[in-house]
């Protein structure tokens, strides 16, 4: 998992809007992405959906492998291996959810240092927070999505 995650924190650094990805297609003479094609469409995706919390899916994937081994050594009881496994998936998924969403409400995509190819949320955040600011107010969104945020982490950390 660690080569995995080396890839993809190399990817989503070196991702160029210049490059062909999943939003746009055109041929270029050299790629700028250190993966290649492969890399430069990965990048799109993940930049896409989840704008700058993309970044946050290796260590993720890190968090995730680190519990898996931390919970294979604890117990021997196979029935209740995956349940805290699950558990802080489900935090992980908690965490790009609302971190996406708050991303798209308050951090202004002109204010991030490289360019991303939708909102600073990705359409997954955009779409989402914009859900919540409809359903209720700005500031009950805000509550929510801080709060979980906060339920997310420490489903994580179980």
């Amino acid at each position: 998992s660690a080569f995995v995650v080396a890839y993809l924190m190399i990817i989503l650094i070196s991702y160029s809007p210049e490059d062909p990805g999943f939003d746009r297609l055109h041929y270029v003479e050299s790629i700028n992405n250190f993966g290649g094609e492969t890399g430069a469409w990965i990048s799109s995706i993940l930049l896409y959906l989840f704008g700058i919390f993309g970044f946050s899916i290796p260590f993720s994937i890190l968090i995730a492998g680190w519990i898996s081994l931390q919970i294979r050594r604890a117990q021997s009881n196979e029935a209740e291996l995956y349940k805290p496994y699950l558990l802080s998936l489900s935090g992980v998924l908690m965490l790009l959810l609302t971190g996406s969403s708050m991303s798209a409400l308050f951090l202004p995509a002109q204010s991030l240092p490289m360019a991303l190819p939708f909102s600073s949320g990705g359409v997954i955040g955009y779409e989402l927070a914009g859900f919540l600011v409809r359903s209720v107010d700005l500031l009950m969104t805000t509550m929510l999505l801080i709060g979980g945020f906060a339920f997310g982490l420490s489903l994580l950390s179980r």
